[in-house]
């Protein structure tokens, strides 16, 4: 199995009680993968404002990837959204125009496009535990 990714928001947080926070959902979402994660090699990838990446923002339009978890920035397996976890099998369906985007593309835009400036945003890498070592 290869590696997951896990983007989770923090609202309203100082920069400790919002990595805490991140920390903890991470804690929360091990217990709920369908493999046993490697806490040793789960790493955090990326840290920044969610207003840095609303800036990149634009529309979906058209896949961005083969793979369910595909979105402009790459692959996201799971996304917490400030209030519950979501996966690309488990999101809202997409729009009727849609622009041939999937559900998922529509969530994470969504989900990015209503933050406030209070956001921070984590990447977290998480690895199956025994799995061989992958970019």
């Amino acid at each position: 199995m290869a590696r997951h990714t896990a983007l989770i928001l923090t609202h309203q947080l100082d920069a400790e009680d919002s990595l805490e926070r991140s920390i903890a959902l991470l804690d929360e979402l091990f217990s709920q993968l369908p493999f046993i994660p490697d806490p040793g090699r789960t790493e955090l990838y990326a840290i920044a404002p969610a207003t840095t990446l609303k800036e990149k923002l634009v529309l979906p339009r058209g896949p961005h990837g083969a793979e369910p978890p595909a979105t402009p920035s790459g692959n996201v397996h799971h996304l917490f959204d400030g209030e519950r976890w979501h996966t690309p099998d488990q999101c809202p369906p997409a729009p009727a125009d849609n622009n041939d985007a999937t559900g998922w593309q529509w969530l994470y835009f969504n989900t990015l496009h209503n933050t406030d400036a209070s956001t921070i945003c984590y990447l977290w890498d998480i690895h199956p535990l025994g799995a061989e070592s992958a970019p």
